[in-house]
């Protein structure tokens, strides 16, 4: 179901139109409204780190896991919000220079992702393309009206450690001026967090309040882990309440019997049911 743009309606219309079940979903819009603000104050939220499993053995090894895991992540999270089956973000990846192991930027990409709800999480891998911003086919320019300006920036693996000064903060050549700006770091040093990662986001109060902010570093984290956790799963099966939810809502509020679930197809299809909202563990600055 697409979502219809600021132009056309406004909030409180598109409350109005929506069943009374889906009037107050668990994930905000970004495209319906925006915080009364209009500064580009950029505010920052942290993650726990989150530890990774490979049951089957069909996702990347963890040196590609940020780069094959997290633009999935990312595509299924506009998917989600914006409600096309095909989305594009551009992304930064960071390595090492060959000199003295200092971080740099690679080159830019646009990223595009056709999403099907039939296919499995490991079929959608391989619908990943990626090509340089300045491309002579100027397949990289070519955007759909519905694009979210996103960037998704990949660390390398120990970078967080080694140069903890540098190494998460947003680069300041961004090409797109995002509204939301994901930084990932991944494969941490430590005996005990060898495969975790970390998600860092970036937004600007023009686009998300702080309520809006946390569900969308909530519903990444959720993704991920879902997506981490059964490849073979088909994208419309996938739970995206992440396990630290359900544990919330299964054992801290006797209201839910059982722990709740939010399947992708549910939201593509605009069939959200109503439930409160978590507390989540999220630090908040500004």
């Amino acid at each position: 179901m697409a979502c219809p743009t600021n132009d056309t309606m406004s909030s409180q219309e598109i409350s109005a139109s929506m069943p009374p079940d889906t009037a107050r979903c668990y994930f905000p819009s970004l495209i319906h409204t925006t915080p009364h603000s209009p500064e580009r104050k950029r505010c920052i939220f942290w993650t726990p780190s989150y530890q990774y499993t490979r049951r089957n053995g069909l996702l990347p090894v963890p040196a590609t896991y940020s780069e094959d895991v997290c633009k999935l992540a990312i595509a299924l999270l506009l998917r989600t919000y914006i409600g096309t089956n095909s989305v594009s973000y551009g992304f930064l990846k960071r390595g090492y220079s060959d000199k003295n192991g200092r971080p740099i930027v690679t080159r830019a990409h646009m990223c595009k992702a056709d999403l099907h709800e039939s296919e499995t999480v490991h079929e959608s891998f391989s619908r990943l393309t990626s090509t340089p911003l300045n491309s002579s086919n100027g397949e990289g320019t070519d955007l759909d009206h519905r694009v979210f300006n996103t960037t998704l920036c990949l660390q390398p693996p120990g970078l967080h450690e080694r140069y903890p000064e540098k190494s998460l903060d947003p680069i300041v050549e961004n090409p797109w001026e995002s509204d939301m700006f994901f930084c990932v770091a991944n494969g941490i040093y430590g005996a005990s967090s060898q495969n975790c990662i970390k998600f860092r986001l970036h937004y600007s109060t023009k686009l998300l309040d702080k309520t809006r902010a946390r569900n969308v570093l909530s519903t990444f984290e959720s993704i991920v882990s879902a997506i981490t956790d059964n490849s073979t799963c088909p994208l419309n099966n996938l739970n995206i309440i992440s396990r630290w939810d359900e544990y919330r809502f299964g054992n801290g509020m006797p209201e839910y019997r059982s722990p709740p679930k939010e399947l992708l197809t549910s939201v593509w299809r605009g069939k959200i049911r109503t439930r409160k909202q978590s507390t989540r563990q999220t630090i908040f600055w500004v």
